[in-house]
């Protein structure tokens, strides 16, 4: 299905280049929204540089208009505009093309008509499916904007300053970690995406495990709970479900450290605040359950087969309530550990690493750290370092459709 956007719109976001625009001036739309171009002096071309996906554009025809000559590599064509019994649109179609094109707009002269009668309007491109900004990202409105990535497009704040501006850039966010994904997740699987953020891992999950499978989001944000909803419904991941809660050790409540939306941060980084009660800071206050309780209304008599946990310094809690599913299900963890800030938080990293190996859990690290004689890496906690640890049993994930007894 084809999209047309304004002109200006397209020239904004790099869905096409102005080459040359002097003599074209923006001006409103008289049938539209946005701003189109219209031509003010004779002898000086519009030349744009479309994209492979342009296939039309789209004049205004009324009482002042004229005619234009369209140059392509296809060739010269003329179009006649002047239309002195009212106004509408014409659209001049252009071949589909597998590679960027020049287009050359030039307006001319009527017999017959005074110059102040030939003017062009250029108002929209015509697009043969929305395409794919330039730059890899699309400002929606003031809050929010839509970056597109390998595995689909996502939804975000303007102010979130890392994670967008990696999937800009690199067309995903944590590349070494989604690789591993995809070699741990399969079709079918079910994924628990704790710490969702606004959902980019979530979809990634949701793509590997397929139809049959179930990723169950868990976000404690709820401006990134909204999102994980959004995501889900633009890259028709039906098989998301996103939860509002903070994953912990007791039921209650917890608090986030204070952010603000309306100035650039990472809100990737944001935390639960450790120190203090809930209710007794400026943060997001947010409910909190162990996973133990939490999750069997969600999952039925399914399994769960992969576990992500981000929290920012908070994963020992998470593990700590979930130490049913860790004996029942025994998924495949993939945690992130920060010495230096999970000692903040109240807790010293290999308390992780004791937790797991109590179950049973066996460890793997896909960075070159150095490692004490028990198979945990022996880390000075004001390095400020982090890794990953993938924790799995050697009995595997428990992948039946039958709880475990």
């Amino acid at each position: 299905m084809s999209v047309k956007l304004p002109i200006s719109e397209a020239l904004a976001h790099g869905l096409s280049r102005g080459i040359q625009t002097t003599g074209w001036e923006p001006v409103e739309n008289p049938v539209g929204l946005g701003k189109s171009l219209r031509s003010c002096t004779f002898g000086d071309p519009l030349i744009l540089l479309c994209g492979p996906e342009t296939v039309g554009l789209e004049f205004l025809r009324h009482g002042w208009s004229g005619e234009v000559r369209i140059t392509t590599d296809e060739g010269e064509h003329t179009l006649l505009l002047s239309k002195d019994d009212g106004t509408d649109v014409v659209l001049f179609q252009l071949a589909p093309r597998s590679d960027d094109f020049q287009v050359t707009i030039e307006a001319l002269h009527v017999d017959g008509r005074e110059e102040a009668h030939c003017e062009a309007w250029l108002l929209s491109l015509v697009f043969r499916k929305r395409p794919r900004p330039v730059g890899g990202t699309l400002p929606v409105n003031q809050h929010t904007r839509l970056v597109y990535g390998t595995w689909g497009q996502f939804l975000v704040l303007a102010t979130d300053a890392v994670i967008p501006s990696v999937i800009v850039r690199e067309g995903v966010w944590a590349g070494n970690d989604v690789r591993l994904f995809k070699e741990q997740v399969r079709p079918g699987d079910v994924v628990l995406d704790i710490g969702a953020n606004f959902g980019h891992h979530s979809v990634v999950f949701s793509k590997l495990v397929g139809s049959t499978g179930l990723v169950l989001a868990i976000e404690a944000q709820w401006t990134m709970y909204q999102l994980i909803h959004a995501n889900a419904a633009l890259n028709r991941c039906d098989n998301i479900v996103p939860i509002h809660a903070a994953a912990g050790n007791s039921h209650g409540s917890v608090t986030m450290y204070p952010v603000s939306k309306a100035g650039e941060d990472n809100f990737g980084r944001l935390a639960i605040n450790t120190h203090v009660l809930a209710g007794q800071d400026d943060g997001e206050e947010v409910a909190v359950y162990p996973l133990d309780t939490l999750l069997p209304g969600y999952l039925g008599d399914r399994q769960i087969s992969f576990v992500k946990i981000d929290v920012q310094s908070y994963e020992f809690f998470v593990l700590l309530g979930m130490t049913s599913l860790l004996e029942k299900h025994r998924p495949i963890i993939f945690v992130e550990i920060a010495p230096y800030w999970m000692q903040r938080a109240g807790y010293d990293y290999t308390e992780i690493y004791g937790l797991l190996r109590a179950y049973g859990y066996q460890f793997m690290h896909s960075d070159e750290i150095a490692m004490g004689s028990d198979n945990v890496p022996d880390i000075p906690v004001d390095m400020k370092i982090e890794w990953d640890l993938l924790a799995i049993h050697p009995e595997g994930p428990n992948r039946g459709c039958k709880s475990a007894t």
